[in-house]
Parts: C-alpha cells; structure tokens; sequence
C-alpha cells in the first residue's frame, strides 16, 4: 500500500490523510481531538454513493440527521458528508462526483 498523503489546511479542524493504491482512493485517517468525548475519537464508516445529496435527503426523510453536509477533501474528485441515523450512530457518504 502506498504511503498516505497529508491534506493540510481542509476545512476538517485537524490533518486529514488520503489513503491510496495504485491511484485508486481506498480511504482515509483523520487526526482524533485530544480529550474529545465519544463518538468522536474511533472509526467511522463511509459508503460510497454517487448522488451525494439524494443520499442526505433519504437519511433526514427517514429520521436521521446531517451533522456535516458535503465537504471538500481539496480536489476535485473528493467529497464527504457525516450523518447520524435515528439510533444515535453515526457514518459517512463519500462520493467522487461533484454536487447536482
């Protein structure tokens, strides 16, 4: 697997790293908030979706809430979003195609 790559200066509050292989992004690292209380320190899982947005307005419309709308990773092909689901646990949506 290559080495990760540092994003700084995203609008994530702390570094970010892409993980990559053979060009193809796999994943990701985010630095943990010293001291922060659960659920932020731990893994989040994301899933892939290709219309970022229907996606966010399927989980609202059945109960869930957006914590972060999209948001950028610093390239063009890199966008994420955070949600809660109705049972208080949290995911996350990435897609690599550009908002509608």
């Amino acid at each position: 697997m290559d080495v990760p790559s540092c994003l700084p200066g995203l609008d994530l509050d702390r570094d970010y790293w892409i993980i990559e292989r053979a060009g193809r992004t796999l994943g990701g690292l985010q630095r943990a908030i010293a001291g922060a209380p659960p659920p932020e320190p731990g893994v989040r899982l994301y899933m892939d979706e290709d219309n970022l947005e229907e996606c966010l307005g399927r989980v609202v419309a059945l109960g869930g809430v957006v914590e972060r709308a999209r948001t950028s990773l610093g390239e063009d092909d890199r966008w994420f979003a955070n949600v809660r689901d109705p049972q208080g646990i949290s995911f996350g949506i990435w897609t690599s195609h550009p908002a509608e």
